[in-house]
């Protein structure tokens, strides 16, 4: 489904009215609820007719097929930024960026690798442009300067010349673009000017110099065709051979970076700027500037009928339907400044935050709306127990109750000084405070609240509060409370262990789950008299919890493995047999995962930052299921020793990288750490994988997998290796 917004064109008739829907984020089974349709840049844009596609960071790749009214999500397998697309026919399209090209015959239902190095997430220099004149011939130009040339679509790749004066040829200048119109005739543009090809690279002749350079090229057809760079446009009648200035006229610099033309006399320009673009209607003869907002306009492209779409920063889109001459915003968002979720249902869910803001939805995510602001302070807190009464709570500690769905909302005083920092209602007369000296209770509707108390509660200093199947669990760093009477009375429940508690998420009145620090994660069947270490997940970054009942839910995870160095994002863990096991998953590309909920009747909601929100309804799964077990000869040794540990993936296509953990905490060892220590190892074709390991003391190992574009992820169970204390 795929979420829309083209009210100004819709209401002039020039547009038809779209419906709108969810946009996949590409990597998992999520999808953006805002901003929409999504919220990834967008650095390159491509038409076949009313086909198109859409390219950008986090490995972004999307789909339309009626001119850029509706976009579709693509499982593109990579995360690197694409800054390449080209549809070379209706259901072909290549993608690239850094070192990853990817390609689709099939409409982005599923991708191939295309292998002109060996490794796709590190090569020595990366990709500038690839260009594609047919389906079985390509060309992949690289920074450098070098030229690779494909005549079975990728499969395969020749070097050729390279373009002349760049890096790799001896030069100084950088490549920047490639086009072919014909199997064998090209132009390449660097930080020198334009070369043309017509033996597919095996020669190249300079055939206009400039000293500032061209980044951008394009050929309406075989014959004509534009070039721009800093303030120049150029103009080619004949191919390529010649080529004339035609530029732009303005006050001020003009960093032109790509062009897209209509016709040959049609033609838009995009700026450094990202901010406007640049239109001719007369072959360049005239120009004039339209204004698209800050970063809408870092790529344009032209589909049929008149129709444009332009695109940019935060995924912003834009329309036009006369080439250009008129745009109107696509989709749109909230704004940010949300900090956490709160829900009512499983289609209900609210969005809270700084100076007041709070958002709900009530159509699992597919559209937010604004409720009016109950308090001027930031607001950390909301309960609705039904779809018109509903609680506030603000950082001051001030409590708020509405009766009309949050239209309006009214201050209540909760008296006393337990400074609270979670509020629940369980309906529209019951409501408890949860606060840092104890809990107050009311059952006036918030007129009037009475202070549980039992001295332990008074002095525990609690944050929060779950509700499940008739049970009240608040809980705080060193402190768990139950209660089965609505908050009447209260019993202390056993902690995992003596380090703080981070979260505490009961399912039902037996079984719950716990999160404490280190990351350490911990499971009670006994409605918390007992609870016991879960060693599966192989991270110890782990940061919340969310269960959406006693085998489904997630954690996240901001030390995970499988994305290197320092910007690595947050990932989910996704379980659904109660924590045996965990499958990595990937939503957002930073690590500011700030909220998440699992919900018990089928959507589950993510806050990323203070403005992203997105929902799954599959649990966050995409693609064909994959398992992964491992084993080893011996589960009990006599003494320390090395040891082989074994695995498979199926179904495996090889070639696929596991990341099999191990921590040296013994699995009944209560006060042991838990830190990780990983080896990356590379699937064979028949699926197994195997890394040697120093055991010293008892251990558990766990191997994870983040599935591609076609499989899903996969995690494995326990295993464990024993040896004897000495």
């Amino acid at each position: 489904m795929l979420r829309c917004l083209f009210l100004s064109l819709v209401l002039l008739g020039l547009l038809p009215a779209t419906a709108c829907a969810g946009v996949s984020v590409g990597h998992s089974g999520w999808e953006w609820s805002n901003p929409v349709p999504q919220g990834n840049s967008i650095r390159a844009l491509d038409f076949e007719g009313d086909s198109g596609y859409a390219a950008g960071s986090f490995g972004t790749l999307l789909r339309t097929t009626d001119a850029g009214s509706s976009w579709a999500g693509l499982p593109t397998g990579v995360t690197e930024e694409l800054t390449e697309v080209q549809a070379i026919g209706i259901d072909s399209v290549v993608a690239a960026g850094g070192c990853a090209v990817r390609r689709s015959d099939d409409g982005g239902t599923s991708f191939r690798r295309l292998p002109w190095t060996s490794s796709e997430s590190r090569c020595r220099v990366p990709i500038a442009s690839i260009s594609f004149p047919s389906l079985d011939t390509g060309y992949l130009l690289l920074e450098d300067g070098r030229l690779y040339r494909s005549g079975n679509g990728g499969r395969r790749w020749e070097r050729m010349e390279d373009v002349p004066g760049t890096v790799h040829d001896g030069g100084k200048a950088a490549a920047l673009d490639l086009v072919f119109t014909a199997t064998d005739a090209g132009i390449a543009a660097s930080r020198d000017g334009l070369y043309r090809t017509a033996d597919g690279g095996a020669s190249w002749s300079l055939v206009s110099p400039q000293p500032a350079g061209i980044d951008g090229i394009f050929f309406f057809d075989a014959l004509n065709g534009y070039a721009v760079g800093d303030d120049v446009v150029l103009r080619s009648v004949d191919g390529g051979t010649t080529w004339l200035p035609v530029t732009p006229i303005f006050a001020g610099k003009v960093e032109a970076r790509s062009v897209r033309c209509a016709s040959p006399l049609v033609c838009l320009v995009t700026a450094q700027s990202g901010d406007r673009l640049l239109r001719t209607i007369n072959g360049g003869l005239t120009w004039n500037v339209v204004h698209l907002g800050a970063g809408r306009a870092q790529a344009v492209g032209i589909a049929t009928q008149q129709r444009a779409v332009a695109a940019g920063s935060g995924g912003a889109f834009s329309l036009s339907a006369d080439d250009g001459g008129s745009w109107s915003s696509m989709g749109g968002g909230l704004g940010g400044g949300f900090t956490r979720l709160a829900a009512a249902s499983g289609s209900r869910a609210f969005a809270v935050g700084r100076a007041g803001r709070l958002a709900a939805t009530s159509d699992g995510g597919l559209s937010w709306r604004y409720l009016a602001a109950p308090s001027d302070q930031d607001v950390i807190d909301v309960s609705f127990p039904d779809e018109l009464t509903g609680f506030a709570l603000d950082v001051a500690g001030a409590l708020f109750r509405t009766d009309d769905g949050g239209s309006s909302w009214r201050p209540l005083d909760p008296g006393g000084d337990a400074f609270p920092q979670a509020v629940l209602a369980l309906d529209a007369d019951r409501v408890l405070l949860i606060g840092t000296r104890g809990i107050r209770r009311s059952t006036d509707g918030g007129l009037s609240f009475k202070t549980v108390r039992r001295a332990d509660v008074r002095r525990a200093g609690l944050f929060g509060i779950d509700y499940a199947a008739g049970r009240l669990v608040a809980y705080g760093p060193r402190a768990i409370f139950s209660s089965v009477d609505g908050g009447k009375r209260w019993r202390k429940l056993a902690r995992p262990d003596h380090r703080p508690l981070g979260t505490v998420d009961f399912v039902s009145g037996r079984s719950g789950f716990a999160l404490g620090k280190g990351g350490r994660l911990w499971r009670t069947r006994n409605g918390g008299r007992s609870w016991r270490e879960l060693l599966s997940a192989g991270t110890d970054g782990a940061l919340a919890l969310a269960f959406s009942n006693a085998r489904d839910g997630y954690l996240v995870s901001s030390d995970l493995f499988f994305a290197e160095g320092s910007d690595r994002p947050d990932y989910l863990l996704r379980t659904t047999n109660a924590g045996a096991s965990w499958r990595p998953q990937l939503v957002v590309n930073s690590r500011d995962v700030n909220g998440l909920l699992a919900t018990r009747h089928g959507t589950d909601f993510l806050l990323a930052g203070s403005d992203q929100l997105f929902d799954t309804s599959s649990g966050g799964d995409r693609g064909a299921r994959s398992r992964l077990r491992l084993r080893t000869s011996r589960r009990h040794l006599a003494s320390p020793k090395q040891i082989t540990v074994s695995g498979t993936l199926s179904p495996a296509e090889g070639g696929e990288r596991v990341v099999m953990s191990k921590t040296n905490t013994n699995p009944h060892n209560r006060k042991g750490g838990t830190d990780w220590t990983y080896k990356s190892v590379r699937v064979r074709s028949d699926g197994r994988f195997r890394a040697n390991w120093k055991v010293r003391r008892s251990s558990v190992f766990v191997a994870q997998w983040t599935g591609d574009d076609e499989r899903m992820s996969a995690g494995s169970k326990v295993l464990s290796v024993t040896v004897p204390k000495r």
